[in-house]
């Protein structure tokens, strides 16, 4: 079904700069010819309804969607990371975006602060695991997950609330035998050390 409406489209150019371009009006059909784009340069990414000004199901074409997966940690504008993440998750549950590939944008998160943000992320892990993922996959999708969280954990020593987070994210995808052996040591000493590192977190019975 398609629906008249205005939204917003951003544009990146090879500097990752970004332009927004405001008020597009989509008509209610398959195809909307945007006059106000002939003659532009094209752009190295396209963020369709940007500052999620617009209502709907917005597909991110393949050459946007490579852009995103390693440069998404420099979208400065929380909104607009969160309007790609959120496009890409919807995609990976419509088959347009291979489950095999949340890794590339998990791992674009390693800088990331906001936790709803970085669980967004997790909760399509998740379903990417139990769901949309061949078989074959799933060991070596679990250890880059547990890998991510396990180095993040580490990276943010400032920020407890962040640094206990990202363990608990962890020990869901803990299946591999090196962190399986890390994780018993935890428990069996009830101090988390990674790569000789003491964390002060703190593990619970929780």
């Amino acid at each position: 079904m398609f629906r008249k409406q205005s939204i917003n489209v951003g544009f990146f150019d090879q500097d990752k700069n970004f332009v927004e371009h405001t008020n597009i009006v989509l008509q209610d059909r398959e195809l909307t010819e945007v006059k106000q784009f002939v003659g532009m340069q094209m752009p190295e990414a396209i963020m369709v309804n940007s500052s999620d000004h617009g209502f709907g199901v917005f597909v991110i074409d393949d050459k946007s969607i490579r852009f995103f997966e390693e440069n998404l940690e420099k979208i400065d504008n929380q909104l607009n990371k969160a309007v790609v993440i959120g496009q890409l998750l919807i995609m990976m549950r419509q088959i347009l975006y291979p489950a095999t590939r949340l890794p590339l944008i998990l791992n674009q998160m390693m800088e990331e602060q906001n936790q709803n943000l970085i669980n967004a992320v997790y909760m399509a892990l998740v379903s990417a695991q139990s769901v949309y993922l061949p078989p074959e996959n799933v060991q070596k999708f679990n250890k880059e997950v547990a890998d991510f969280f396990v180095r993040k954990a580490l990276k943010e020593k400032d920020q407890k609330k962040l640094q206990m987070f990202c363990l608990d994210k962890a020990f869901g995808f803990m299946f591999d035998q090196e962190n399986l052996e890390m994780a018993a040591q935890w428990i069996h000493t009830g101090k988390v050390e990674i790569h000789g590192d003491d964390l002060e977190a703190e593990l619970t019975e929780d």
